[in-house]
């Protein structure tokens, strides 16, 4: 059984998917519907994230229960796996983001480039998929208030998880469960036309550009 999805900002597993999938269980339960309706609706979400605050009620490190790729060569379809280190280990999510904006407005990425590691500014049309990730409920709280960023990981072509057990997912904000083990492959696939203008206002008449396109690919996850 294959499921094809799309995501256009980002897709995340592990801790806040467990949370976004806490939160949506709830509303849809109607059990809050009066808080929903005062408008105290991130008070429940925070309550759904506060169980995570603690490793012992928290999801599992990501590195017992997903093998990572990623993509090193589009043209060549190269797969080389990625090693848990020892800060990675901890790690209980991992987020792909393709814009520096995460849940609702949070750069989790963060701002500049990181030449010592490798990393380049983030920019929706270089063609490659960031991937941060999160130590636990305590660094995530952080992040969402606008304090840190997520832990930098990669930045490649794309990815491929093999997902060992059952896993929460979201995707562009959305939770997903995932009952049985499964293979997740991201990768891009299209990107649109649009028109470009300057920062400053000028005076010739045709100044807008069309950005550059990047040709959508079709790639495989490692044998």
């Amino acid at each position: 059984c294959v499921f094809v999805t799309h995501f256009q900002n980002y897709l995340s597993f592990g801790l806040d998917a467990a949370i976004a999938h806490d939160f949506h269980r709830i509303r849809q339960s109607g059990k809050c519907n009066g808080v929903f309706r005062s408008g105290l609706g991130k008070a429940v979400y925070a309550f759904c994230g506060a169980r995570h605050l603690f490793p012992c009620t928290s999801v599992s490190p990501l590195r017992r229960a997903v093998q990572a790729f990623r993509l090193c060569s589009p043209v060549d379809a190269v797969w080389d796996e990625i090693d848990w280190d020892a800060s990675m280990r901890r790690c209980r999510q991992c987020v792909c983001v393709n814009i520096n904006s995460y849940a609702a407005g949070c750069n989790i990425w963060g701002a500049g480039a990181d030449v010592t590691r490798g990393f380049q500014r983030q920019a929706p049309d270089d063609g490659k998929i960031e991937m941060a990730l999160v130590r636990d409920g305590w660094h995530q709280s952080m992040i969402c208030a606008g304090l840190w960023t997520g832990r930098r990981a990669h930045q490649e072509f794309g990815y491929y998880f093999r997902l060992r057990q059952q896993m929460f997912l979201q995707i562009d904000g959305e939770p997903l469960f995932l009952p049985v083990p499964a293979g997740l492959l991201v990768d891009l696939q299209k990107q649109c036309l649009f028109t470009l203008g300057p920062r400053a206002p000028v005076d010739t008449p045709g100044f807008y550009s069309v950005a550059a396109t990047l040709q959508p690919r079709r790639g495989r996850g490692p044998s």
